[in-house]
């Protein structure tokens, strides 16, 4: 039996191909395009894929509308044209790093970039671009979409099950220790450690549970509280860290004499968390939340001084909302499960949509950061005679500076294997392999073998990036077209850009 791996690369693979053969046959431009829609939205489950093609769809329409609107205004004046591509491109990078519809603004921006470059001050031919764009990105698109359903479906929701309860355990671990750290026992590196995993998680159960909400019936019917499980999670982990800053304050206080009853509060909070958990698994318990309370003793807290009774009463709030927050989880799994004596959850805490108005001072810097990759990388053109790729450098840095602005975790270095492997392995089939194929049938053949190969390469979860950019240099490479041409030129120049972006990146990384 195949593996998993073997099936999706297969699944690409077969899409490419086909996408390849449409575009082709109807003598359209870049087929290529087509291609990297197939590269891109090819995911693990059928809802994953389907999910970030219709971002992609969506986010390619916005960004080539802008971009028409930009060259309308700006295309007589580089220096309007550049400001008014950089500040989307910001804009862009400052959506991206929101908690929704990532790839949507990332494909708005390196779409509207790629139609402002290769349109050029041409209106009319920025239009055709634009809809060449759009041609292609949706025959890609539909293509993939076909093969996903037929060929092999994954459903997301086992995924997405296992992802919560990995977050569960991660979060019972964690409140756990921070309990005994509010009692002065405990490794305080302990829950440092897991908070990184604990976000890692919550972001993997975002998007898990987009895709299972669209694949999957029995999501989609409770899928209300999944979002309020996701959301009540999320607020969980970010209360739990909040409280973890403020323990420092009461070092060296002991904690029991000044609250009621912190031990039966704490064993209902682990409590609760351990029947979400059996709801979630589908076991059979009778678990039911207690009421708890937490109050400061005054008697007590009388001798503290002003700095420790305020840092007390923060933590008491903190937990306090945790025991909100618990009790929220609970109800929600409750509902999952299909209990119709759920209690209405209370205790809902406000909105705060206002929130989502205050700059964000991270994401602001990633889009600082873009803007001074597109910059420098446009003043590169302009003052160095003969740049390697001229002004499509820009294609190329955008999209990359935009990925990595919203990643600081993930190193430009990181990009230097699979960047290098791309080009190697497409250059080797544009100027040895190519040359020798007089129809489809050989160039089918190896379009197919080379997505295979590289989906096969890149096929870890922690490859994705490199598996993208591998299998863009590899489709630019080979640049397949009804007209076909071969020069070593073109090669050398890509190979020369993208070491020349790569480092731009890095000295970027360092502001």
């Amino acid at each position: 039996m195949l593996s998993r791996t073997t099936r999706e690369s297969i699944k690409t693979a077969l899409a490419m191909t086909i996408a390849y053969a449409i575009g082709l046959s109807m003598g359209w431009d870049r087929p290529y395009w087509a291609g990297f829609a197939v590269a891109f939205i090819s995911l693990a489950t059928t809802g994953q894929s389907f999910n970030k093609a219709s971002l992609r769809m969506l986010g390619t329409v916005l960004g080539a509308s802008v971009a028409l609107i930009v060259i309308g205004i700006s295309a007589q004046d580089r220096w309007l044209f550049i400001t008014l591509l950089s500040l989307w491109c910001a804009l862009c990078t400052y959506m991206m790093g929101g908690r929704y519809h990532q790839y949507f603004w990332h494909v708005a921006g390196f779409v509207f970039v790629i139609v402002c470059i290769d349109g050029g001050p041409s209106p009319e031919n920025a239009f055709s671009t634009a809809m060449l764009r759009l041609q292609q990105t949706a025959l890609g698109i539909l293509v993939y979409s076909v093969i996903a359903v037929l060929l092999w479906p994954t459903n997301s929701r086992q995924a997405m099950e296992s992802t919560a309860l990995e977050l569960l355990d991660k979060q019972i671990s964690i409140l756990a220790s921070y309990l005994r750290l509010f009692q002065g026992q405990g490794d305080r590196e302990i829950p440092r450690v897991g908070y990184a995993e604990e976000i890692a998680k919550l972001n993997q159960l975002g998007v898990l549970l987009d895709a299972a909400t669209t694949d999957s019936h029995e999501v989609h019917e409770v899928k209300g509280a999944w979002r309020d499980y996701q959301s009540a999670a999320g607020e969980l982990t970010e209360t739990m860290q909040q409280w973890q800053e403020s323990l420092p304050e009461l070092r060296g206080l002991m904690i029991e004499p000044l609250v009621s009853d912190l031990v039966g509060f704490s064993t209902e909070l682990v409590a609760r968390l351990k029947s979400v958990k059996q709801l979630l698994e589908r076991e059979d318990h009778s678990f039911a939340c207690s009421d708890a309370r937490l109050e400061i003793e005054a008697q007590a807290a009388g001798e503290l001084n002003h700095l420790q009774l305020a840092a007390l009463t923060v933590a008491r709030d903190h937990l306090l909302r945790l025991e909100e927050l618990t009790r929220r989880l609970h109800h929600s799994a409750r509902v999952i499960r299909g209990d119709e004596g759920a209690p209405v959850a209370s205790n809902a805490k406000p909105s705060r949509a206002w929130l989502a108005f205050i700059p964000d001072p991270d994401r602001m810097l990633a889009a600082g950061k873009v803007v001074v990759t597109v910059w420098l990388a446009y003043l590169a053109v302009i003052y160095i005679g003969d740049f390697p790729g001229g002004f499509g450098v820009l294609s190329l840095a955008a999209p990359l500076s935009m990925a990595l602005a919203n990643m600081p975790q993930v190193p430009v270095s990181a990009l230097y294997r699979p960047a290098a492997f791309g080009v190697a392995f497409g250059s080797a089939m544009y100027l040895l392999v190519m040359p020798h194929l007089h129809s489809f049938l050989g160039l089918g053949t190896m379009l197919f073998a080379g997505t295979f190969f590289l989906c096969q390469r890149f096929s870890k979860p922690q490859q994705m990036l490199g598996r993208a950019l591998g299998l863009a240099m590899f489709l630019s490479l080979i640049s397949v077209s009804n007209q076909q041409s071969y020069h070593f030129l073109s090669v050398a120049n890509t190979a020369l850009m993208l070491s020349l972006i790569l480092l731009l990146l890095n000295i970027v990384s360092y502001i």
